[in-house]
């Protein structure tokens, strides 16, 4: 046992203290420390919080330290879950898909399938049959549609630009580079695929003759005949339309549009021949549909929308400066206008059973005579209030049909006439 005196106890003693003292002061330090440098919780919790993607706006913070490493660049990056990828800002409904009684030989799809559609739509009144093309789930098709009710029918693999041979029962799909699909139009079998002499897109609508059978098919300035039996190019004409930019002189133009008048037989053709930017100006161009001579031209704007009907071209421009003109043109010598004030262009369709046009204009439906060009209503749609444009008109059901957001919408005729 070790004695201290009391020298040694003194020292011990007066040790401690200063010990104890100086935890004391670290304590008190560290409390000072603490009060001045400590994140407030709410600040801390906002760098780590996840904001839902379904109602929250769009949050730019910064991201909380990840203990995870980030891969090697040898190591593949990993396939983007579904909330990564980007959502159709204007999803379709799930359309109806039934078999209507009256279509014989057509089986429906077994599940329901998100259904977006493009102009133009092309309609066999007599069959009950809307073709499009369309997406569903996100992939393009050619589908076929009820004329009833819109509701889904089939879906086809091959896409591209539409043209219906109806007396005989063909459907054309212009594939561009991978050429002309034929199919059965009641089926959708494939019947053959017709390759041009010239790879390239198609940017014109093919045309389809319903007296001759004959198919009009475009690429670059070029016209292709394909013969209704053996489905061969049968005929080849080059159109020769200069183009100028800003005055100087350009390539020949190519073919940018297509209409066909039945009744005439004549083949008018859109070019784009001027371009000075921001000015734009087209020409149209019109043929006879069995030579191929051409008959007329007359330049219009870059905005118009036409048809043929009567035995003229009718339609709308909307030049950059805001002002509209209405005309109809023979193709020929002989073109009618009417000025207005600048208007929205929603649409053209013909009614051939009564002899008239619809056009949309802004946010009413405009009944014309095509003959005199007189007006002889004008109704307010509230589809077209809400964007939707007009896009086809079926003699058969006497509907108009809209496509709003790439949904069918359809209203009766008689409405539009009686209103």
């Amino acid at each position: 046992m070790i004695t201290l005196n009391r020298y040694a106890r003194s020292k011990l003693h007066a040790l401690g203290l200063a010990l104890a003292a100086s935890l004391l002061l670290s304590c008190a330090a560290q409390d000072v420390i603490e009060e001045h440098t400590t994140v407030p919780e709410q600040a801390a919790e906002a760098t780590i919080t996840i904001v839902s993607t379904e109602t929250a706006l769009p949050t730019v913070s910064v991201p909380a330290p990840s203990a995870t490493p980030s891969p090697s660049p040898d190591e593949p990056e990993p396939s983007p879950s579904s909330t990564d990828q980007v959502m159709d800002p204007y999803p379709a409904p799930d359309p109806t898909e039934r078999l209507p009684s009256d279509v014989p030989g057509v089986t429906p799809l077994p599940v329901k399938a998100a259904m977006r559609l493009a102009e133009p739509l092309v309609i066999d009144g007599q069959a009950g049959w809307i073709y499009a093309s369309g997406q569903l789930d996100g992939r393009w098709k050619t589908v076929k549609l009820s004329t009833k009710d819109g509701s889904l029918l089939e879906a086809y693999d091959h896409t591209g630009k539409l043209a219906l041979d109806q007396a005989r029962g063909r459907l054309f799909v212009d594939q561009g580079e991978a050429g002309i699909a034929v199919l059965d139009a009641g089926t959708g079998d494939l019947l053959s695929v017709v390759t041009l002499p010239v790879v390239g897109p198609a940017k014109a609508q093919p045309q389809a003759d319903p007296s001759s059978g004959l198919l009009y098919a475009f690429r670059g300035n070029s016209v292709y005949v394909l013969d209704p039996v053996s489905l061969d190019v049968a005929r080849t004409a080059t159109m020769i339309v200069p183009t100028s930019v800003c005055g100087d002189a350009g390539e020949d133009a190519a073919i940018n549009a297509s209409f066909y008048d039945d009744t005439s037989h004549r083949l008018y053709l859109a070019f784009v021949t001027y371009v000075c930017t921001p000015w734009v100006q087209q020409t149209l161009v019109a043929y006879d549909a069995d030579t191929l001579a051409e008959l007329g031209r007359h330049k219009t704007e870059r905005t118009f929308q036409a048809l043929p009907c009567s035995g003229r071209l009718h339609g709308t421009t909307t030049s950059q400066l805001g002002r509209s003109v209405s005309w109809a043109w023979d193709g020929d010598e002989a073109w009618h206008e009417l000025a207005d004030d600048g208007r929205r262009l929603g649409g053209i369709v013909v009614d051939r059973q009564r002899r008239l046009i619809y056009e949309a204009l802004d946010e009413q439906i405009w009944v014309l005579n095509p003959r005199s060009r007189e007006v002889i209503s004008r109704t307010d749609e509230t589809l077209l209030s809400r964007g939707a444009r007009l896009a086809a008109y079926d003699s058969v059901s006497d509907r108009l049909y809209f496509l709003l957001d790439g949904r069918l919408e359809t209203r009766p005729a008689s409405a539009i006439l009686a209103d």
